[in-house]
């Protein structure tokens, strides 16, 4: 991997700049230190977390993405906003599991992030009437091994 490259940064602005893109009806929280609680009006948004890296091991990661739904008695909605992220990032008639690893300097695509695996969760409560299901992405980040070969 270019170590110049080698960056939680741009890591973190690929994965937004990819929920932004995708995912644009949801209200989307990146890294929060606590627990988003949109207005009452809002009944379903997400929460990204950059997750896990080893320094040593930089291109794997796991990222998590926490799906929120309030008063969703029977978890239809919950279902549709799961779906609805998977479908982003599993994408099943394209076969696509990557998104584009970006420079955040130079906007410039220099990789690649490689979705290896996906775990769904169990439901869990959020707050009083509110339920959340976390989903683990387990990546490896691809780029070039130096500047001139991509």
């Amino acid at each position: 991997m270019l170590a110049a490259t080698r960056s939680i940064l741009n890591y973190y602005w690929s994965w937004r700049r990819y929920l932004k893109t995708q995912l644009s009806t949801y209200n989307r929280y990146y890294n929060p230190v606590g627990m988003p609680k949109p207005a009452d009006t809002v009944d379903s948004w997400l929460i990204f977390l950059t997750g896990e890296m080893e320094p040593k091991l930089f291109a794997r990661g796991k990222s998590q993405i926490f799906c929120v739904a309030r008063d969703d008695e029977r978890g239809e909605t919950m279902h549709t906003i799961v779906s609805d992220v998977i479908a982003t990032i599993d994408d099943l008639p394209t076969g696509r599991r990557s998104i584009d690893f970006y420079d955040k300097t130079t906007a410039a695509i220099v990789g690649t992030i490689w979705i290896e695996r996906i775990l769904i969760r169990e439901q869990q409560p959020y707050s009083p009437g509110v339920a959340s299901t976390l989903i683990d992405i387990y990546t490896r980040v691809k780029t070039a091994r130096n500047a001139y070969a991509r």
